[in-house]
């Protein structure tokens, strides 16, 4: 997918397959561990139930129903905004 010629607009195809090799090599699979059905939207349980079982130290989105529950067993559910004003506060600390 990420070949394909309609992204050479945005970035080549040389930079999106770095980018894809940089993805794979930092990810790692996580077995989720403990179903959930905490979340008022039950489609949204699936980011606590990855977050959990992978041991996150935050979750961050822009949905009100993940929002409205944090922190969630102490993994913080931050706004991308917020996110980066925190990150950008701990470089300043830090």
């Amino acid at each position: 997918m990420l070949c394909r010629p309609k992204f050479d607009h945005y970035v080549n195809e040389e930079q999106r397959l770095d980018f894809l090799a940089a993805y794979i090599r930092e990810t790692e699979d996580v077995v989720i561990v403990e179903a959930l059905r905490v979340c008022r939207d039950p489609s949204d349980d699936k980011i606590l139930e990855l977050a959990v079982s992978g041991s996150a130290t935050h979750i961050v989105s822009g949905d009100p129903d993940l929002l409205s529950l944090s922190p969630f067993r102490g993994i913080r559910i931050l706004s991308p905004g917020d996110f980066v004003r925190e990150l950008g506060e701990e470089q300043v600390d830090g």
